[in-house]
C-alpha cells in the first residue's frame, strides 16, 4: 500500500465517504445503496502497513461484500485486514479467513496467494519457520507454472529467504539474483502506483537479503558494492522506513568489520529505532550483538555484556535467535568465567543449550522439508519440460533426482544425529561440571511426598540417613542387589524403604538403583582416565550392573546418549585433568 499524506480535499472526500456509509446503514426500509468499492481501495491506498487507522474502513469493507455476496471483494478485504493490524494474532485469524475465502472461489492463483500472505505472517510477525515453510510450499504448489507473474517472484523470495536462514546461501542468492531484476523493471515499467510500491519493497528486500547472504559467505567487497546501491535507492524515497533500517544495519555491520566502532554503533542504533516500528526482533537482536561487540573492542565491558544480555532477553521472550548470535553466549559464559562468577557462567551455559537445542530443532524440520518438498518438486517440474525436448535426458534427470535423494535422507540422517548427540554431550558436561565446581557427586533427585506421612518423623529420617550412608559407601555397586536385601542390610522392612524411596527420591526403587549407578560411574568417566579404557563388560561390573546391554541402555536412559558416544568424544577433546 502507497504512503502519502492526506489533502485537504482527500480527507473531505473520505470523510464523505465514512457519512455516506452511515447514513446507508441506518436507513432501515429503504434501498441499501452500495459503496464503490474502488472507493475503500483509494482509502487503503493513503494508510501505511500496520496502521490501524485503516480498520474501520476494512470492517465496512467486510461488511459489505458479505451482504452483497461478492467474495473476490471479501477477500481483498481480508487482505487489507492483515495489512492493517499490528497484533500477530489477529494478522492471523484474518489471513485464516482469507485463505477460506480464496479455496471458496477455486482460483489457484488467489488460494496461492493467500497462502503466501499466511506464510509471511508466521515468519514476520511469529519467526515461526516451520509454519512459514509450510505455507509457502502451499503456495508454491497453487502457483502453477506461470513464471513470469509476480506472485511465483515472491514466493521464490520468501523461499529464499528460508534457504538464506539455513546458512545455504548460494541457494538461496540463486532464489534472489532471479528476483532482482523482475522487480526491478516492475518499478520503471510505470505501473499502477500499488504494483510499484510493491515491487519497490521486493527490490529493497532483495538487496537486503543478497546483503546479507554475501555478508556471511565473506564477499565483503559485493556486499558492500550491493549496500551502497541500497542506500542510495532509498535515499531517493519518501517512507520504506523498515527497508532504511535495513540498509543501516548493512552500513553498521560494515562499519564494524573496517574497526569504525564508534560509527557502527550510530549506525546499529539508528537501524534499531527504525525497525521497532515494525517489532523486527530478529535483525534489532542482531544489531544488539554488533552494537556489544563494537563497545568490546573499545574496552567498555559493562556497555558491552548489557548488550548481550538484551540479546538473552529477545530469546527469552520470541523463543527465536539468528543461528550467528550463538556467539552472544560465548562471550557472556567467557566473560562471568573470567569475573569468577560461577552462577552466571552456569546460567548462561545452559541458556545456550536451549538456543543450541532450538536451532537443531528449527534446522532438522526446516532443511528436511525444503529439500523433500520444494528441491524436488522442481526437480520434478524441470523433469516434466524436459520429457518434451528429450527422452535420454528425462531419464538422466529422474536418476539423479532419486541418487540425490537417497544421498540427502542419509545425510539428515547424519546430521539430525550428531547434533542430538552433541547436544546430550554438552548438556552432560555442564551438569557434570556443575557438580565439579560445588564438589560434589552425582546423586539421584529429590521426591516430594503428596500424601500424609505413615511412619514417624524420627524412623523415616533414620532411614534416610542409612541411605546416605549407602550412597556414601558406593553400596549400590553390588550386583543382584533387590529391595529385600538393601531392606535387610538397613534394619528396616520393604515397605517402609520402598515408601521413603518413593517418597524422598521421587522414583521407585530400580530407577533409584538405576540412577546412582550410572551417575556414579559417568562421574568416574569424567574425573578418571583409566576407566575410558575400560570394556562396556568392565564398566557394568563396575558399577553394579549385570550385563553391557542393560548398562548401555540405562547409561542412554539417564544420560541421552550411548556410553560409547560419550567416551568417543570425551577422548577426542583431550581435556586438561582427564
Amino acid at each position: 500500500m502507497l504512503h502519502h499524506s492526506f489533502s485537504t480535499v482527500e480527507m473531505f472526500k473520505i470523510g464523505w465517504i465514512v457519512c455516506f456509509a452511515l447514513a446507508c446503514v441506518s436507513a432501515r426500509g429503504q434501498k441499501r445503496t452500495d459503496i464503490p468499492y474502488k472507493q475503500f481501495q483509494e482509502i487503503y491506498d493513503r494508510y501505511p502497513e500496520n496502521d490501524v487507522r485503516g480498520l474501520p474502513f476494512v470492517q465496512m469493507h467486510i461488511g459489505q461484500a458479505i451482504k452483497d455476496s461478492r467474495p473476490k471483494q471479501l477477500l481483498i478485504a481480508y487482505e487489507n485486514a492483515v495489512f492493517f493490524s499490528t497484533g500477530r494474532q489477529d494478522k492471523l485469524r484474518y489471513a485464516d479467513s482469507a485463505v477460506a475465502v480464496a479455496h471458496n472461489l477455486k482460483d489457484s492463483s488467489r488460494i496461492s496467494r493467500a497462502y503466501l500472505g499466511k506464510g509471511i505472517v508466521y515468519y514476520f510477525s511469529f519467526r515461526r519457520y516451520k509454519s512459514a515453510l509450510n505455507e509457502y510450499l502451499k503456495a508454491y504448489d497453487y502457483s502453477g507454472s506461470d513464471r513470469g507473474s509476480y506472485l511465483h517472484h515472491k514466493i521464490r523470495y520468501h523461499l529464499g529467504e528460508v534457504k538464506s536462514y539455513l546458512g545455504h546461501c548460494e541457494e538461496a542468492l540463486e532464489h534472489f539474483e532471479n528476483c532482482l531484476p523482475y522487480f526491478q523493471k516492475n518499478i520503471a515499467a510505470g505501473n499502477h502506483p500499488n504494483e510499484i510500491y510493491n515491487s519497490t519493497r521486493g527490490y529493497l528486500n532483495t538487496l537486503h537479503q543478497m546483503i546479507v547472504c554475501n555478508q556471511r559467505l565473506r564477499l565483503w567487497a559485493r556486499a558492500d558494492s550491493l549496500t551502497a546501491t541500497a542506500a542510495a535507492a532509498v535515499n531517493r524515497l519518501h517512507g520504506f522506513e523498515q527497508e532504511k533500517g535495513y540498509v543501516y544495519k548493512c552500513l553498521g555491520r560494515s562499519a564494524f568489520r573496517k574497526g569504525n566502532y564508534r560509527s557502527a554503533i550510530a549506525l546499529l542504533r539508528t537501524s534499531n529505532r527504525l525497525l521497532a516500528r515494525a517489532d523486527d526482533f530478529t535483525w534489532t537482536a542482531l544489531n544488539d550483538f554488533y552494537i556489544g561487540k563494537s563497545h568490546l573492542h573499545m574496552k567498555q565491558t559493562a556497555k558491552a555484556v548489557a548488550c548481550f544480555q538484551k540479546v538473552d532477553s529477545s530469546f527469552i521472550k520470541h523463543r527465536f535467535l539468528l543461528p550467528e548470535l550463538r556467539e552472544n553466549y560465548e562471550l557472556l559464559i567467557t566473560h562471568y568465567r573470567k569475573a569468577g562468577r560461577q552462577d552466571r557462567e552456569l546460567y548462561y551455559t545452559q541458556q545456550l543449550l536451549k538456543v543450541d537445542a532450538f536451532l537443531a530443532e528449527d534446522f532438522d524440520y526446516v532443511m528436511t522439508r525444503m529439500h523433500k518438498e520444494y528441491d524436488t518438486r522442481t526437480l520434478r517440474a524441470d523433469k516434466v519440460r524436459l520429457e518434451k525436448a528429450s527422452q535420454t535426458q528425462s531419464r538422466m534427470i529422474t536418476l539423479l533426482a532419486v541418487t540425490a535423494a537417497l544421498l540427502l535422507l542419509f545425510l539428515v540422517y547424519r546430521y539430525h544425529r550428531a547434533r542430538r548427540v552433541h547436544h546430550k554431550y554438552l548438556q552432560l558436561l555442564a551438569k557434570l561440571e556443575a557438580l565439579q565446581n560445588k564438589g560434589g557427586t552425582p546423586g539421584t533427585p529429590a521426591g516430594t511426598v503428596g500424601r500424609k506421612y505413615e511412619y514417624r518423623d524420627e524412623i523415616t529420617q533414620e532411614l534416610l540417613e542409612k541411605l546416605r550412608i549407602f550412597e556414601e559407601k558406593k553400596g549400590f555397586t553390588a550386583k543382584g542387589l533387590t529391595l529385600r536385601k538393601l531392606a535387610s542390610k538397613l534394619d528396616t522392612n520393604g515397605t517402609h524403604l520402598s515408601y521413603v524411596i518413593n517418597g524422598y527420591k521421587g522414583m521407585n526403587f530400580n530407577t533409584y538403583l538405576k540412577h546412582l549407578r550410572i551417575n556414579y560411574i559417568t562421574q568416574l568417566l569424567y574425573s578418571d582416565r583409566k576407566y575410558l579404557n575400560y570394556t562396556m563388560d568392565g564398566l557394568a561390573a563396575e558399577c553394579g550392573i549385570a550385563s553391557r546391554q542393560n548398562f548401555s541402555d540405562h547409561f542412554y536412559e539417564i544420560n541421552g546418549l550411548r556410553p560409547r558416544e560419550f567416551i568417543e568424544k570425551y577422548r577426542k577433546e583431550n581435556r586438561p585433568g582427564v
